[in-house]
């Protein structure tokens, strides 16, 4: 079995029903992976900032909803699919962007009926996330800042 990799950066996301090792590096970003068991489909978004105004993956208010309807249009019922949200590391700014990161992400899921089956998130540390779409296995390993 063949395995590719895709290293995805922020403001991107990816979706795919082939075999790869994604990864991405997170801080106060966020990225929620979708992955379904039996149909073997994988979603992830990384977006930076929870609201925006011009359509795109770089704002959560636009990326989720992007994700969701990539991951139907691919035949998933999102309903059976896994849900991990990772990311919203917490730094000093006052604006508490990693904050409100993970807050639009537990307001879409909800008003989409979803229920997270993973979550990590807060804290002062960074996460790099490594994700088999073959087999559905995630690492999530912190790393400091810097």
């Amino acid at each position: 079995m063949k395995l590719e990799y895709y290293f995805l950066k922020p403001g991107y996301l990816f979706i795919t029903s082939e075999n790869y090792i994604v990864n991405t590096i997170l801080g106060s970003c966020v990225s929620i992976c979708v992955y379904d068991e039996i149909k073997k489909n994988f979603g992830i978004n990384h977006y930076i900032l929870p609201n925006g105004i011009e359509k795109s993956a770089k704002y959560g208010n636009f990326s989720i909803p992007f994700l969701l309807k990539g991951i139907s249009e691919l035949k998933s019922n999102l309903s059976e699919c896994k849900i991990y949200l990772i990311g919203g590391s917490v730094n000093d700014s006052q604006y508490l962007v990693g904050e409100k990161n993970v807050e639009i992400a537990k307001k879409l899921l909800n008003q989409y009926n979803l229920k997270i089956f993973k979550e990590e998130t807060g804290g002062k540390r960074g996460r790099k996330i490594s994700f088999n779409t073959y087999t559905g296995e995630i690492r999530i390993s912190k790393i400091d800042r810097g």
